[in-house]
């Protein structure tokens, strides 16, 4: 079956009836982008034109105006998301083998100038494919093109040739939106300079498309490479081989990057992306360095960098905790934290000191501790003392600076204490105050591990 998303348009009008000629099930979807007080009469016509054809018919509507608001979008970028979800939404429901499109060979000229003014790679230049993913990352179901070799005039001939009435959209005339600019105003003018501009993009983006997937393989290959450890909303990458790689080849392996942890994303500034390989390229220029409005790059260790979603707390990359203060029970249940994790606690007698180089696991002389156990967030002001600076307290803030634990992390790192006193920071240090020595009789040990 194919889900055919269906306006009444000339194109989408010509690709309904073509495929409702074939040995295939269609459904034609229709969307109502509410932005004319027409456009319901529009989806009663769309109605009876896919009953005319013989298919099924889907129709659905919704607010564009409001949720470009709500979302600070352009109405253009708007009505594509909603009209992308619902036509995706129906297919997946019928499951559908693809959604058809109507876009064209016009319409590929149209994405290459848009994307060449805005500032665009070979990504952006190749323009659309005629088979691609769904454009918002939530459907399984593939968006194919059909009609992205065909010309707008051959797509109206073909209307005239059929007796096809297709209706006709005024806001298509309307140059105040960026797309219809370039074709009312920027394709006539380019094509006073050579008739055959139309042609002569297409195909240029054609050959960049062909390149760009080779390249985009290579890229892919890379990017195995310099990934040691991937997270739902983060990747860690080895910071040594990738500033190996030329120039080139970072930038497509970063973007790479960036497109997994966002599959809608349209695309990336190349002055944004230039600022975040100058950050990886040198260590010294700052620990954290923003892309977009969605994402981090932080460092993590030495050896290591994090390349992250911006705004999610990556609770499977390290523990985070949701709650001020839980008392803690030894030798009882474990307490289990979001991501996985799981923090234990049990008493043990001593028969010798223990060495211990786990971070994640901690023994504490159980008769220096000086109150009731509890697992909490930091305080404003917090201090801690920890082990091997001779009882030195520092404040939690200046702690973790120290041992490079990135600012995101901190509000909400799990800290164990003993009364009002911090005893063990997990992943890091104990308190010298509580440290096992060889007059210890009893032992608290404690654990954080994910599973």
């Amino acid at each position: 079956m194919l889900a055919v998303g269906f306006s009444g348009g000339a194109d989408s009008l010509c690709l309904l009836k073509v495929l409702c000629g074939l040995p295939v099930k269609v459904i034609a979807v229709h969307f109502d982008h509410q932005l004319r007080p027409q456009s319901g009469r529009e989806a009663q016509l769309c109605r009876e034109i896919a009953g005319n054809f013989g298919c099924e018919f889907a129709s659905g509507q919704g607010d564009v105006r409001e949720f470009a608001a709500k979302n600070k979008l352009s109405i253009e970028e708007a009505a594509r998301i909603l009209r992308y979800r619902f036509i995706s939404s129906i297919a997946m429901n019928r499951h559908a083998d693809a959604v058809a499109v109507a876009h064209h060979a016009d319409d590929q000229v149209e994405t290459v100038l848009m994307h060449l003014i805005r500032g665009a790679g070979a990504g952006g230049l190749a323009g659309m494919h005629f088979r691609s993913p769904d454009p918002l990352g939530e459907s399984p179901i593939p968006i194919i093109r059909p009609l992205l070799g065909v010309w707008r005039n051959e797509i109206l001939q073909f209307c005239r040739e059929n007796d096809l009435t297709p209706l006709e959209d005024p806001t298509n005339m309307d140059a105040t939106y960026f797309r219809n600019s370039i074709r009312l105003d920027l394709v006539p003018n380019l094509q006073t300079y050579n008739p055959q501009i139309k042609q002569h993009i297409w195909q240029t983006a054609a050959l960049l498309a062909d390149e760009n997937d080779a390249l985009d393989n290579l890229a892919a290959d890379q990017v195995s490479n310099v990934v040691r450890e991937r997270g739902e909303h983060w990747v860690k990458v080895n910071q040594r081989v990738f500033t190996n790689l030329p120039v080139w080849l970072k930038r497509r392996v970063l973007r790479k990057i960036l497109f997994d942890l966002k599959s809608t994303l349209r695309d990336v500034d190349y002055s944004q992306l230039e600022n975040a390989l100058n950050f990886l390229d040198n260590p010294l220029n700052g620990k954290t360095c923003q892309v977009e409005a969605d994402f981090e790059i932080f460092r993590f260790d030495p050896q290591n960098v994090i390349v992250s979603r911006r705004h999610q707390p990556l609770v499977d990359l390290w523990p985070q905790i949701d709650f001020d203060l839980k008392p803690i029970s030894v030798s009882e249940t474990a307490l289990e934290f979001p991501g996985g994790w799981f923090f234990t606690a049990r008493w043990l007698e001593n028969r010798e000191c223990p060495v211990n180089e786990n971070p994640w696991k901690a023994s504490l002389d159980a008769d220096r501790l000086p109150g009731p156990l509890s697992i909490g967030k930091r305080r404003f002001g917090e201090s801690f003392m920890p082990f091997g600076m001779g009882g030195e307290k520092v404040k939690l803030g200046d702690f973790f600076t120290n041992v490079h634990l990135p600012a995101r992390a901190r509000n909400r790192w799990p800290l164990v204490r003993s009364g009002d006193e911090v005893v063990w920071v997990p992943g890091f240090r104990i308190a010298e105050s509580c440290r096992v020595t060889s007059r210890t009789r009893q032992l608290l040990q404690m654990e954080l591990t994910k599973k």
